[in-house]
């Protein structure tokens, strides 16, 4: 049985991004679809737009040997993070005078709380020649987040003018008299049946099939401090599979190809959105992988189609009909010398919207925070060889 404590707290820019105009009338003509800032490397807010809190977290996992072939494994986490953060957004735009309209906002005990559990069983056993691995299992969670209070400020010094940008004469605000604040819960229970099966010595087929069903809430409190004014209020379940091949062409190279089905729940407190559909998806993948005592590499192709994919702009959410992203991804570990360890790991990723009835000007376009290419690059020394480790 293991048990796990980890406490942590952080301060962070809270960058809300670019502002971009929507309004379709003569006047805006010139601004319609277009950022206000052209660098995407300067912002419309103030240096105290941060955020910090504590997070602190739960692990619980107890495992149990069930005769010789099955193993039986429970967990259950509990995560809690406490959020403050002030921020100062543009939210309206006068192209005749210039004026840009921002709302000075200090958030306060902003709460998101996650329990989440589950059992499972996995057993070795054969039919006839064939060779089976099976996982059952459960799981659970349950996801809430709120924030009770808040404060704003708009109007005189909150405000810039794009054509004469003046910072520093805005505040952070902080008369917390509003009760506006919102409200999600999102619980959901699964249950899962997962086999590998050995066809031969070298080829492998996997079949997996899950059952989800999830339960929503979500909405704003009033802002007269009366109960919470429900934006969503919704549940559903569904089926998924996943199913695929390995064929190891040694013991330490194989290639595969798989295809799996997502299926997850999503909430939306915006008084334009209220129910948001739940995010479903398909993908695709083939690649290849070596692995041996000294190097792990792994070469993937893959696609990736969704729809109901949640976005906003301006602070208003939207859902695209259909997305896709496809691409290449590259990882490599491996002991380079006794002591020495390398990691690195590339990924190449095409996004494209390629259905929105509510913002057709996004179709053909890339998905928002998505990089066209990512690497990193890891080195670790283990000085225990060196008898380091003996040292007093």
């Amino acid at each position: 049985m293991d048990l796990a404590y980890t406490h942590s707290e952080y301060t962070d820019p809270f960058d809300r991004g670019q502002y971009m105009v929507v309004n379709k009338s003569a006047a805006y003509r010139a601004w319609d679809g277009k950022f206000l800032l052209s660098d995407p490397k300067k912002r419309l807010d103030e240096k105290f737009s941060e955020s910090s809190g504590k997070i602190d977290t739960v692990d619980v996992g107890l495992e149990k040997n069930i005769g010789e072939n099955w193993l039986f494994r429970a967990n259950y986490a509990l995560t809690r993070s406490m959020l403050d953060y002030s921020q100062i957004r543009a939210r309206d735009f006068n192209p005749a005078t210039g004026v840009i309209e921002r709302e000075n906002t200090s958030f306060r005990n902003f709460e998101h709380r996650t329990h989440a559990g589950g059992v499972n069983l996995n057993g070795l056993f054969d039919t006839g020649s064939i060779s089976h691995n099976l996982l059952l299992g459960i799981d659970l969670k349950e996801e809430m987040r709120r924030h009770p209070v808040s404060a704003l400020s708009s109007g005189g010094i909150n405000n810039l003018n794009l054509y004469n940008l003046q910072f520093g004469r805005a505040t952070r605000t902080t008369n917390y008299t509003k009760t506006d604040g919102q409200y999600q819960r999102i619980r959901s229970i699964g249950g899962y049946a997962q086999d590998n099966i050995n066809l031969t010595e070298n080829l492998i087929y996997a079949l997996g099939l899950r059952y989800e069903y999830y339960d929503q809430i979500g909405g704003k409190l009033n802002k007269n401090g009366g109960g919470l004014e429900v934006k969503t209020d919704s549940s559903d379940g569904k089926f998924i599979y996943q199913t695929g091949l390995i064929y190891l062409l040694t013991p330490e190279w194989s290639v595969y190809g798989n295809y799996a089905q997502s299926f997850r729940p999503q909430i939306s407190t915006s008084e334009d959105m209220g129910h948001l559909d739940p995010e479903e998806g398909i993908s695709t993948e083939v690649g290849t992988k070596f692995q041996n005592d000294e190097i792990t590499a792994t070469l993937a192709l893959f696609n990736i189609d969704k729809k109901n994919v949640a976005y906003s702009i301006n602070n208003i959410t939207y859902a695209a009909g259909k997305v896709n992203s496809r691409g290449i991804e590259l990882d490599a570990n491996g002991r380079v010398t006794q002591g020495l360890s390398l990691g690195a790991s590339y990924a190449y990723t095409k996004t494209e919207t390629k259905k929105d009835e509510k913002n057709k000007w996004k179709v053909g376009k890339p998905l928002d925070a998505t990089p066209k290419n990512q690497a990193s690059l890891m080195a670790n020394y283990d000085f225990s060889h060196l008898g380091l480790k003996d040292l007093e």
